[in-house]
C-alpha cells in the first residue's frame, strides 16, 4: 500500500481532539490512511477521520437526510446518465434544430462551473451567441429539474452551507487540508462553514532532495521505454523500492504503457503484479462487458460480420466451447454466406453445423443454443420497467452462457461483479417522464444499460506492486523511492488552456476558472513540480527532442527545481537486442515436391495460370491454401456479373443449338426477347441464395436488364457467324499433365464445317499474346485444347461486354474471322502448347517457388498475397542492385 509523502507528526497533530483530515482524491485518502497505520503500534485502533473531499460531502448529506426527510425527498440528486438526457431534453426544446446530443456534456460542465463558482445564468454577458444560448438551456433544465423535483449535486452543497450557517452549532472543531491546488468557491464556502478552523498538512519535504536530472530522449516512444526500463532494473536490484512514472499523456497512451511494461516484466522475470497501471478504462471496454452489450444488441438487430466473428472467436459465451476446426469452419460458413449483417440465428446455425463432435458426446452445445434461441423469441419483446428489464437481461445472457465456459481469473472475475452492480445500478434507475419515464423496450433498456457502463471506470485491484504508473495529479502526494516525470515539453506545462467554450474567455478568467489564464496555470505547474519533488527521493524528468517532425523544448518551469541534463544512452529494447555474427544470404526459393497424396486447394487450369504468373503464389495459393477469407458483398462486381453471362448463355445456348435454330428464334422478336429475359432471370435466381444484393429487387432487376442486353449482343453476333452446332456445354474433362491431374469445364464447343472449336466466354480484355513466347502467361485455353481426347482445330476467347463482341483466338482452318493458322501451323501450335504446359506442371509438382512475377497484371489480382510474398520489396532491392550493377 503507497503512503502518503506527511510528516507523521504533523498527520497525528491534525487528527488529534476531533480533527479531520480531508484530501483531494480516493488515491491520496487511502495513503493517508496507510501513513497512520503505520504509525500504530497496536493491533486494532479507531479509523481516523481521513477522507476524500466528495466522500465527505457524501457522509455529510446522508446526515443531513436523516434529519430532514420531508425537505430531502425534493432535493434527490439524480443520476448522470438521467441528467445527460436531461440536457438533451432542456436544448431541444430551446433549438430542435440543434444535435442535442453534441452539446450535452459540454451544457452541463458549463452549468456545474457555474454552480461551484456560486453564479447564476442571470449573470452572464451575453454579447456571444454561445453565452446566449447557453443561457436559455441552463434556465430550462433548471425548470425542469424542479418538475420533477430532484436537485444538483452543488444545489445539495449549497443546502448543506445555508443549514451550517443557520446551526454554527454543527460546526466541528479543526480542518486540515492535504494535496489541494485549488478549490471552487462552494466548496470553499461549505468547507468554511463546517469548521470552525482550518489548516493545511505539508506534503514531502524539500530539504532532503536531491537536484532533479533532465533527460531528453531521442521521441516519446523511448522515452516511456527507457524510464520503465530503468525503475524495474532497479526494482530488479533492489525489490524494496518503491517507483513511479508519472505520464502526462497516460490516458491516450495507455495501450503502448500496458504493451511496454509487459515486455519489460517478462525480460526481468519479474512477478506479474510488480506493475499497476492507475489508469482506469471504461467498464465498457473490458473483454466480457463488450461481449455481453454486443449479445444485447445482436438480440434486437442484425450484427455487422465484424462484430458476429469477434462473437464466434470469443470464450466468454456459447462459442468458448467449440474447437478451433470448429470456429474455423463457422466463419467460412458466414463467409460465405455473402452477408455484411447476421442475426444471432444464423451465427449459432453456423456453429452447429460446424460441430465435429457426435450428438452423444457434446448434447449441452446445440442444446443450449437452441434453448437460447427459445427464450430470445419469447421474452426479448414488449415494455418493461427497468427493474424488470435488468432481470431479463441476466437471464437472457445466462441462457447464452455469458461467462459459463470456463474459469475466470481475478481479472475477469473482477469485470463479472461490475457488470453484476452495473445491472442492478440500471435497476434502480428511475427515468422521469421528461426523459422517457420507466416503461422502455429492450432498445431503450440497453441504451440506459450502455450509458452506465460508459461511465463506470473499470481497473483491477492489484495485489502490492513496487511500480506505479501514474496521471500527473495521481502522483500527488505519495512517497516514492524513484519518480520519473515523462512528456514535460513546454506545450505540456505549464497546461495549456481549455475553457470552456459556451462561457466567454474573459469572464472565465475574471472568476479565475480553471484552464481559463496562463498566470494561474503556471503557479498550479510551479506548485506540482515542488510537491513530487518533494515527495520523492530521486527525480528524473523527462522531455523528448521531438515528436514526429516537430521539436519539442524543456518546460521553462523546470529550472525552478534544479535539474542537471544528462544525456540519454542510445539503447534498443531487450527483446530487439540480438548477437552479431558473421552471417551469408539464403536463397531458398524451392518448397518440397508434390507428394502423391497431397491435398491441393483447386485442381483446375487456375492452378496452371498462377504457376505461369508468379510461382512462389502458386506455392502458396494452391499448397499452403493461403487465400484471402471471403468478404460481405457490397454490390454486384465483375466477378459476379460474368458468372452470370456464364449461367445465362448456358440456358439460352444450351446443347444442340444450331445457328439455323437461333436464326428461327431471332425472327420471332417477341419470342427471342421472352428467351432473353427467362434466360437472365434464371441465372439471377440461381446466384440469389450466395449473393445477398441480388435478394433486393431493384438491384435484381437492374442486373437483369443489363444482362439481357448482353444475351442481345452476344445472339446478334453469333447469327453473323458461319453455321455452327453447338456440340458441348459446360463440358467436364480430366486431364493428365506429367504427375498432376486436372479437371476442366469447358464453356462451350462448336461444330463448324466438320471442325471443333473450343470457346471460353470472357466479360474483360483479352489478349493472344498470353500464347505466345517461350512461357504461357495464360495456360486456359491451350489446356483446353490440350485436355480433349480428340484435339480441336481451333480456341478462341467469346469477348461478350457492352461495347463489343467477338471471337479472339488460334485455328487451323478458317474457323474465325482472319484466316487460320493452316493445319500444319496448328498442330506445331498445340505441341509447343503441350511442352509448355508440360513445363509448367513438372514446375509445380517438383516445388518451384521461385519469387519471380512473370505476369504482372495477373500478379496484382493477387495483390492480398503481397503481405507473404513481399515482392515489391524484392523487386525494389533486384532494380536497385541493376542499377548499382
Amino acid at each position: 500500500m503507497l503512503q502518503a509523502a506527511v510528516a507523521p507528526s504533523l498527520l497525528s497533530a491534525a487528527l488529534v481532539d476531533g480533527g479531520v483530515v480531508i484530501a483531494p482524491n480516493q488515491r491520496l485518502a487511502q495513503a493517508l490512511r496507510a501513513s497512520w497505520a503505520a504509525q500504530q503500534s497496536a493491533k486494532v485502533w479507531p479509523a481516523p477521520a481521513i477522507y476524500a473531499l466528495d466522500e465527505w460531502i457524501a457522509q455529510c448529506w446522508q446526515q443531513w437526510c436523516e434529519r430532514h426527510p420531508a425537505q430531502a425527498e425534493h432535493l434527490q440528486p439524480l443520476h448522470p446518465v438521467l441528467a445527460r438526457r436531461l440536457w438533451q431534453r432542456a436544448i431541444g426544446d430551446c433549438q430542435p434544430e440543434l444535435d442535442a446530443g453534441r452539446y450535452a456534456n459540454l451544457a452541463s460542465e458549463a452549468h456545474q462551473l457555474l454552480e461551484r463558482w456560486q453564479l447564476t445564468p442571470a449573470q452572464l454577458p451575453l454579447h456571444r451567441a454561445a453565452s446566449e444560448q447557453f443561457a436559455g438551456w441552463s434556465q430550462r433544465f433548471s425548470a425542469l429539474l424542479d418538475e420533477i423535483g430532484s436537485a444538483t449535486a452543488e444545489q445539495q452543497q449549497q443546502q448543506l452551507i445555508d443549514w451550517l450557517t443557520a446551526n454554527p452549532t454543527e460546526q466541528r472543531r479543526k480542518l486540515t487540508l492535504c494535496g489541494f491546488q485549488s478549490l471552487p468557491p462552494l466548496r470553499s464556502a461549505l468547507l468554511a462553514a463546517a469548521f470552525a478552523s482550518h489548516n493545511e498538512l505539508p506534503l514531502g519535504d524539500p530539504s532532503h532532495c536531491q537536484p532533479a536530472l533532465l533527460v531528453r530522449p531521442s521521441d516519446p516512444a523511448n522515452e516511456l521505454y527507457a524510464a520503465i526500463d530503468a525503475a524495474l532494473a532497479q526494482i530488479a536490484a533492489a525489490p524494496d523500492t518503491v517507483a513511479a512514472v508519472v505520464i502526462s499523456d497516460l490516458s491516450q497512451r495507455l495501450s503502448e504503457v500496458e504493451r511496454v511494461a509487459q515486455r519489460l516484466v517478462e525480460h526481468y522475470q519479474l512477478p506479474a503484479d510488480t506493475v499497476n497501471l492507475s489508469a482506469s478504462r471504461p467498464l465498457a471496454e473490458q473483454p466480457i462487458i463488450a461481449i455481453a452489450t454486443m449479445l444485447l444488441r445482436g438480440f434486437s438487430q442484425p450484427l455487422p460480420l465484424a462484430d458476429c466473428l469477434h462473437l464466434l472467436y470469443s470464450p466468454y459465451w456459447l462459442a468458448g466451447a467449440a474447437s478451433s476446426a470448429e470456429l474455423a469452419t463457422a466463419e467460412l460458413t458466414l463467409r460465405a454466406s455473402g452477408q455484411s449483417q447476421l442475426r444471432l440465428s444464423e451465427l449459432l446455425a453456423a456453429l452447429s453445423d460446424a460441430s465435429t463432435a457426435p450428438a452423444e458426446e457434446s448434447p449441452e452445445a446445440p442444446n443450449s443454443a437452441h434453448s437460447a434461441l427459445i427464450w430470445l423469441r419469447e421474452q426479448w419483446r414488449g415494455n418493461r420497467s427497468l427493474r424488470d428489464w435488468a432481470a431479463v437481461i441476466h437471464a437472457g445472457l445466462t441462457a447464452f452462457g455469458l461467462a459459463g465456459q470456463r474459469s475466470l481469473d481475478s481479472a475477469e472475475y473482477q469485470q463479472l461483479r461490475q457488470w453484476q452492480l452495473a445491472l442492478e445500478e440500471l435497476a434502480a434507475l428511475r427515468p422521469p417522464v421528461a426523459v422517457g419515464g420507466c416503461v422502455v423496450d429492450a432498445n431503450a433498456a440497453v441504451s440506459y444499460l450502455a450509458e452506465l457502463l460508459a461511465q463506470r471506470p473499470f481497473q483491477p485491484q492489484a495485489g502490492a506492486p513496487r511500480l506505479h504508473l501514474l496521471g500527473t495529479l495521481e502522483a500527488a502526494g505519495l512517497r516514492f523511492d524513484q519518480l520519473h516525470w515523462l512528456g514535460l515539453s513546454s506545450q505540456v506545462l505549464p497546461a495549456a488552456l481549455s475553457p470552456n467554450p459556451l462561457l466567454s474567455l474573459e469572464w472565465q478568467r475574471s472568476h479565475a476558472m480553471p484552464r481559463s489564464d496562463h498566470a494561474r496555470e503556471q503557479q498550479i505547474g510551479e506548485q506540482l513540480l515542488a510537491t513530487l519533488r518533494g515527495c520523492s527521493a530521486q527525480m528524473t524528468v523527462s522531455c523528448a527532442l521531438s515528436a514526429g517532425e516537430e521539436l519539442l523544448e524543456p518546460s521553462p518551469l523546470l529550472a525552478a527545481i534544479g535539474t542537471q541534463p544528462q544525456p540519454a544512452a542510445v539503447q534498443s529494447p531487450p527483446w530487439l537486442q540480438w548477437t552479431a555474427r558473421a552471417s551469408e544470404p539464403l536463397d531458398d526459393q524451392r518448397a518440397p515436391a508434390l507428394s502423391a497424396d497431397e491435398q491441393l486447394l483447386s485442381n483446375g487450369s487456375q492452378l496452371l495460370k498462377q504457376q505461369a504468373s508468379m510461382p512462389f503464389n502458386a506455392f502458396l495459393t494452391q499448397r499452403l491454401a493461403a487465400v484471402a477469407l471471403q468478404q460481405p458483398a457490397v454490390g454486384v462486381g465483375p466477378a459476379l456479373r460474368g458468372s452470370l453471362l456464364h449461367r445465362a448463355l448456358e440456358k439460352l445456348l444450351p446443347v444442340g443449338t444450331s445457328s439455323q435454330a437461333l436464326a428461327e428464334l431471332a425472327a420471332d422478336p417477341a419470342a427471342l426477347g421472352a428467351a432473353i429475359n427467362s434466360a437472365a432471370a434464371a441465372a439471377i435466381e440461381h446466384k440469389k441464395r450466395n449473393n445477398p444484393p441480388l435478394r433486393r429487387d431493384s438491384v435484381a432487376s437492374c442486373e437483369q436488364r443489363a444482362l439481357a442486353q448482353l444475351l442481345e449482343r452476344w445472339v446478334s453476333f453469333d447469327l453473323g457467324r458461319a453455321a455452327f452446332t453447338i456440340e458441348a456445354v459446360e463440358e467436364r474433362v480430366t486431364t493428365q499433365i506429367g504427375e498432376l491431374t486436372l479437371s476442366l469445364s469447358i464453356d462451350r464447343i462448336d461444330r463448324i464445317d466438320g471442325h471443333q472449336l473450343v470457346i471460353d466466354y470472357k466479360t474483360g480484355k483479352v489478349t493472344k499474346s498470353s500464347w505466345q513466347g517461350e512461357r504461357l502467361s495464360d495456360p486456359q485455353l491451350p489446356l483446353y485444347s490440350a485436355a480433349l481426347a480428340v484435339p480441336p482445330d481451333g480456341c478462341s476467347f467469346a469477348v461478350v461486354r457492352g461495347d463489343s463482341a467477338a471471337l479472339t483466338g488460334e485455328a487451323g482452318p478458317p474457323l474465325l474471322d482472319k484466316t487460320g493458322l493452316g493445319d500444319d501451323g496448328w498442330q506445331q501450335q498445340l505441341a509447343n502448347w503441350r511442352l509448355q504446359l508440360q513445363s509448367l506442371a513438372d514446375e509445380f509438382c517438383s516445388g518451384d517457388a521461385s519469387l519471380v512475377v512473370y505476369n504482372k497484371t495477373e500478379e496484382g489480382y493477387q495483390a492480398d498475397l503481397r503481405r507473404i510474398n513481399r515482392s515489391p520489396e524484392w523487386q525494389q532491392l533486384a532494380e536497385s542492385s541493376e542499377v548499382l550493377s
